[in-house]
């Protein structure tokens, strides 16, 4: 690593490349590291050694992660403290493992296990009953589901409703859940 000095890309190469470095652990902090020269060529040289390395993994971490994916795919409300129970593990050491592994944790798989349900279980062409499915669903309440669904979705359920009828017919919105189509 002498041969490279710490130095700031900008834009959306340099989250790129800064998140990488990050995520490998070969950085105390977010910061990046490319060539002296500072050339494109010698930076991606350094991104593309990164990526080729291969992660060493432990079979038995990821046993139990896929585990916890099964349980949150079947039941996306079950407290992730059960999960962990089930499996002989603390809440916290079950959540790093698992954001170790997956790389997002339990909490953040449910959220968008529960979006996707209710994107597949909403007719755009009906009325929809958002305090109803917030209930059905398991968020706390209708300000909760509107959060996370547009923490996911990056538009409002309403948003989402109006661009899906807007752009396909009742056939069409029903193959298309989770797809924002772009209103004009």
């Amino acid at each position: 690593m002498s041969e490279y000095v710490s130095r700031t890309v900008e834009g959306q190469t340099g989250r790129f490349v800064e998140s990488i470095w990050f995520a490998r652990g070969r950085m105390a902090e977010p910061r990046e590291l490319i060539a002296p020269t500072g050339s494109t060529v010698a930076a991606l040289d350094v991104v593309e050694a990164t990526l080729v390395t291969p992660e060493p993994y432990d079979r038995h971490a990821i046993g139990r992660c896929e585990v916890a994916v099964r349980n949150l795919i079947d039941e996306p409300n079950r407290p992730v403290s059960d999960i962990a129970a089930a499996l002989g593990l603390s809440h916290g050491y079950l959540d790093r493992l698992f954001t170790d592994q997956v790389g997002l944790s339990p909490r953040t798989l449910a959220r968008v296990l529960r979006v996707r349900r209710l994107l597949e279980d909403i007719d755009v062409h009906a009325m929809v009953g958002w305090a109803d499915k917030a209930t059905v669903l398991g968020w706390f309440d209708q300000a909760h589901l509107i959060r996370d669904f547009k923490r996911h979705t990056g538009v409002t359920p309403s948003q989402y409703v109006a661009a899906q009828r807007s752009a396909y017919d009742r056939d069409e919105a029903a193959v298309s859940a989770g797809f924002v189509p772009e209103v004009r």
